[in-house]
């Protein structure tokens, strides 16, 4: 059974994710090397990727712009893998974090978008692992 336009362009777009941690790329020239429009590439960006809670789409506009996808999830070790709300939930659990920071923390989430969050996130590890100077 052969597979739809869509279907390859999403299973390679994931594997790119799964070898790279994510992938950038530049809407027209993903179109011309599936030899399709431009808007088909912006219809799979929206139905497969943004509608999900599995990954963050940022998009850079202008000339010199790209579409990064990566996952939604912060990887705190090989084996753990955790959302940004889970990720302070856990460190609130394990006393690393008092409640009020945890609050705190979460209710700062609320205003921020996936990949703010994920920074933000991202910045709070590498600060309990004594990593920013």
């Amino acid at each position: 059974m052969e597979k739809t336009l869509v279907e390859l362009i999403v299973n390679h777009l994931l594997r790119e994710i799964e070898r790279n941690g994510e992938t950038a790329f530049k809407r027209h020239q993903l179109a011309e090397q599936f030899n399709c429009v431009p808007s088909q590439i912006s219809y799979i960006l929206e139905t497969k990727f943004k509608t999900s809670n599995q990954f963050v789409v940022e998009i850079q506009r202008g000339s010199g712009g790209f579409i990064r996808i990566r996952p939604a999830i912060i990887w705190i070790d090989d084996h753990t893998k955790e959302s940004p709300e889970e990720y302070i939930e856990r460190a609130y659990q394990c006393g690393v974090i008092s409640k009020r920071e945890a609050l705190l923390m979460l209710t700062g989430l609320q205003y921020m978008d996936d990949v703010t969050k994920i920074k933000a996130v991202n910045d709070f590890y590498k600060i309990l692992r004594g990593n920013v100077k």
